[in-house]
């Protein structure tokens, strides 16, 4: 049948969202299973940081991904580091995943209201 010829040889991609406890409840399964010859995988580190991201998205580079959605910085915003600075190392990060074969998007923080300085932050570094 010339359907499943065609059908085979569509390539599925793969899209990795990556990043901080905020993606703990996102099911990658679910998402794959409403789009068509796409898998998302999520991974979730609790607590993690731009700096501890770093070393978390090694093992996805590995398996040349098409897609990459990094959403971290949110752990950052209660540390000494500007939001501009807490940027920067988000873009460094976006940029040692991106390839000619993987795109990057950084998510903004998710705005906090449990204090008003960190909710600023957010604000703050989102704006960069």
């Amino acid at each position: 049948n010339n359907n499943d010829l065609v059908e085979k040889n569509v390539q599925t991609r793969t899209v990795y969202v990556l990043g901080d406890s905020m993606l703990k409840h996102i099911n990658g399964w679910e998402i794959s299973q409403k789009l068509d010859n796409c898998k998302v995988y999520v991974e979730s580190y609790r607590g993690t940081t731009v700096r501890c991201l770093k070393d978390h998205v090694k093992p996805a580079k590995c398996k040349n991904p098409d897609n990459c959605v990094l959403h971290v910085g949110t752990n950052d915003l209660i540390s000494k580091r500007s939001p501009d600075m807490i940027a920067k190392s988000i873009a460094d990060v976006a940029s040692s995943l991106k390839s000619t074969s993987c795109d990057v998007s950084v998510s903004s923080i998710i705005v906090r209201k449990d204090t008003d300085e960190l909710h600023e932050r957010a604000l703050e570094r989102n704006k960069h």
